[in-house]
């Protein structure tokens, strides 16, 4: 361990020397980890943001049932405790028509004052449902409930909305892994070629008795000066355009469903997390190539 610590300032050197050296192909392998860790830190963006929104349309999606005009307060008790029953409704919460009249009022305006007198909504139930996939058949079977006039949550569409979102952002997380694995092989090749170009070095510092870790070092100390470059590009690039958009849009995407995370501090673990994946994808992809290629060098 000592000799290590004794030989990691030469190791360094080493390492720099080699990169300066092969600057095409250093150039070329931190460009090609930066469009990936670049595309990977878009993709895990939009799944980030993907994830909220559909915990915003959850939070808000909830069944209204409305009740024919008439009902008395006791079928009114005992069809909110035959609501109650059904498997998978959470809370059942009433509402009157003349309030859900005054909230049309403070959230339109004045103009629908007008049907104070003549109020024609009903008044209705309020259903929380829990599991969401479960939201169809609690609405099919309240809907055939004695004293139900109609059963609203916006229908299909809803669902297909939260599917989509769903599938977005399984699809995200699919492709960011994906593009991890495309940058050890990037950085696995380079190491690759800049071993093949150095065989005879290697050769003769195998024959004068050189540790292993003396060899193989300096290509994993520069598998993670490239991983670490790699990634300075796509976190200062996707922070700046996010916190852009995020301020610019006022945090939200059309409403209030379709609102952003703010940037901080969750762009601070983001990109603490792009760097630790991108030094952690230098040090592996060169460790394979070393493994691999130091063996045959004899």
């Amino acid at each position: 361990m000592k000799l290590f610590f004794r030989s990691l300032p030469r190791l360094i050197k080493s390492a720099n020397i080699d990169m300066k050296r092969h600057l095409s192909m250093t150039v070329s392998a931190i460009l090609s980890v930066a469009i990936a860790l670049l595309l990977s830190m878009a993709m895990f963006m939009v799944t980030i943001n993907v994830s909220k929104m559909t915990q915003n349309i959850e939070g808000q999606l909830e069944l209204q049932v409305s009740l024919s005009p008439g009902l008395s307060d006791d079928k009114k008790e005992s069809l909110e405790k035959e609501i109650q029953s059904v498997s998978g409704v959470g809370s059942v919460t009433f509402s009157s028509k003349n309030q859900e009249l005054d909230k049309l009022i403070s959230e339109n305006g004045e103009m629908f004052a007008r049907y104070k007198d003549a109020n024609p909504l009903y008044d209705i139930y309020l259903v929380e449902v829990n599991p969401l996939n479960t939201l169809e058949d609690v609405s099919d079977t309240i809907s055939t409930m004695d004293g139900v006039v109609e059963v609203n949550y916006g229908g299909g569409a809803i669902t297909r909305i939260i599917d989509v979102f769903s599938s977005a952002r399984l699809g995200g997380l699919l492709i960011t892994v994906g593009l991890m694995f495309l940058g050890v092989f990037l950085i696995r090749n380079t190491i690759t070629m800049t071993i093949s170009t150095r065989e005879d070095e290697i050769s003769i510092m195998r024959t004068v008795g050189a540790y292993n870790f003396y060899i193989q070092m300096p290509f994993i100390l520069e598998g993670i000066s490239i991983g670490f470059y790699g990634a300075l590009i796509p976190t200062v690039l996707v922070s700046s355009v996010y916190s852009w958009l995020y301020y610019e849009s006022g945090g939200k995407l059309v409403s209030d469903i379709f609102s952003m995370v703010p940037p901080w501090p969750m762009l601070g673990y983001v990109v603490a997390g792009v760097f630790a994946v991108g030094i952690i994808l230098g040090m592996s992809g060169s460790w394979l190539a070393v493994r691999k290629q130091t063996r045959k060098v004899r």
